[in-house]
């Protein structure tokens, strides 16, 4: 490694350069820190498994620290999902998660979100809907 490219601990980066998959150089001069590019840690939730009904219910409550959430579908209905203050409906919905083919044999639907921190409701297609939700925060 050159002179120019070793860092000292503490030292401030003023220019470095990226090099993409294609081999295209991407430079940037506006970090003043290394830190600036450290990536975010997380805490996640416990996993559970929760059950669902044929009645819309809150699976996840809203948290303005949320980086991601993860819903999947581990039972044999269809998940539906909603975003926001509606109620998800056999035919009003945001999202529908496919069910599995046999109980937590992992071929549910899943839905990921890096961006969403309101609440999250969900209804199942028939009685004995599971699914895991997942927070990040």
């Amino acid at each position: 490694m050159s002179e120019s490219t070793r860092l000292r601990s503490n030292e401030n980066i003023k220019r470095f350069t990226l090099v993409d998959s294609q081999g295209e150089s991407l430079t940037n001069d506006s970090f003043d820190s290394i830190n600036a590019i450290a990536p975010k840690s997380s805490t996640v939730s416990a996993p559970a498994q929760t059950a669902q009904s044929t009645t819309a219910a809150i699976i996840l409550a809203a948290n303005s620290t949320r980086k991601r959430l993860i819903v999947q579908n581990t039972g044999t209905t269809i998940i539906k999902l909603s975003l926001g203050g509606t109620n998800p409906t056999a035919t009003a919905y945001h999202v529908a998660l496919q069910a599995c083919a046999a109980a937590d044999d992992g071929t549910g639907g899943s839905y990921i979100d890096e961006s969403w921190t309101g609440v999250v409701r969900a209804i199942s297609s028939a009685a004995g809907g599971t699914l895991v939700v997942t927070e990040l925060t």
